[in-house]
């Protein structure tokens, strides 16, 4: 059934749920919302089957994936085949029309569709907070513990980037050496974000043309008020090569190394992605998933993958010129999150 909600100027979108049970009366619930165009429908049903494979049997995943206008029905039925595979979850669809089409994009490999996790704690009200998840990623553990993190006053919980960690400012804003996070996985803490109406001030800075698109602007809005997670919540595959170790160790010291081995979420971030690139590194993770989803029999046009070898020992003694003097940042305060 399509329920038909008018919300404000900014969207006019309409809900298709596919509910998978309700699930048992002592199971817990929690949010998780995605963003993709057509594009990126089967790497979204890898990322949600990894999420679904690897929870635990009394976890209940309450789903949303928000979709620009035009959404093929052909994906909307392929991701709906995910319900014969699993129990216990709830998979929305979002269809966000129009919103956010009109702005430009600063990086090429990005498309619009980046600006709707903006609209999540205004979309999502039945939770009081609601993970974030790129769709270029892949799940390896439940994720309750982490999206029942207590976050207090602050705003959100992150990763911090150590690719981005000597930025002190984003365009006028200071902020702290070290603390720039991604924001491909982002906890948000929604009633925090309606209370204080953080989402107006969002949509009034987007006009101000940030260089990292939506990533800037939710660092500026949110500065000061983040809780960090370990990096082996959002392991950008970029930091696994030998350059980046530098920037991982002064931020995580010896969990940078844990994070690297055993990783919760592996983040595809590059503009060289597994299923578009051969030999990425933790591609077999990425293929496990792939190999057994519903998208299993979709042909993959993979390119070889070439590193710069030159480009990466520069990098590596950059970096570790910074770390010495002190240019990339402190350890990074992170809350403990129990995993079973």
């Amino acid at each position: 059934m399509l329920i038909f909600l008018f919300l404000d100027p900014f969207l006019f979108y309409t809900r298709r749920n596919i509910n998978i049970g309700e699930g048992r009366p002592s199971m817990n619930k929690y949010a998780v919302a995605f963003a993709c165009d057509d594009n990126y429908a089967m790497p979204f049903a890898v990322t949600l089957e990894s999420l679904l494979l690897n929870r635990k049997e009394d976890t209940f995943y309450d789903v949303y994936c928000m979709v620009p206008a035009g959404f093929s029905e052909e994906n909307l039925h392929r991701i709906e085949q995910i319900k014969q595979k699993y129990s216990n979850f709830a998979l929305t669809f979002l269809d966000m029309k129009d919103a956010f089409q009109s702005l430009s994009m600063r990086v090429k490999h990005i498309s619009f569709v980046t600006y709707f996790r903006l609209k999540i704690p205004e979309l999502i009200i039945d939770h009081d907070q609601c993970l974030y998840l790129d769709v270029d990623m892949i799940v390896k553990d439940d994720l309750s513990a982490l999206i029942a993190t207590d976050l207090g006053d602050n705003l959100v919980g992150a990763v911090v980037n150590p690719a981005f960690a000597t930025r002190t400012k984003v365009k006028e804003t200071p902020i702290q050496k070290g603390t720039y996070f991604n924001a491909g996985m982002i906890l948000f803490n929604s009633k925090k974000i309606r209370e204080e109406n953080l989402c107006s001030k969002l949509y009034e800075m987007i006009s101000e043309d940030f260089k990292c698109m939506d990533q800037d602007l939710l660092n500026v809005a949110t500065n000061g008020r983040v809780t960090f997670f370990d990096l082996k919540f959002n392991f950008l595959i970029k930091l696994i090569t030998f350059d980046q170790a530098p920037r991982g160790r002064a931020l995580y010291g010896e969990g940078y190394d844990k994070a690297r081995d055993n990783p919760v979420i592996i983040h595809y971030a590059n503009r060289e992605k597994p299923w578009s690139y051969q030999n990425v590194p933790y591609e077999q993770d990425w293929h496990d998933v792939f190999k057994q989803s519903v998208y299993a029999d979709m042909p993959l046009d993979q390119k070889p993958y070439k590193v710069n070898k030159f480009a990466l020992v520069k990098n590596f003694l950059n970096n570790q010129k910074r770390r010495l003097l002190g240019k990339i940042g402190t350890k990074v305060p992170v809350v403990d999150v129990p995993m079973a």
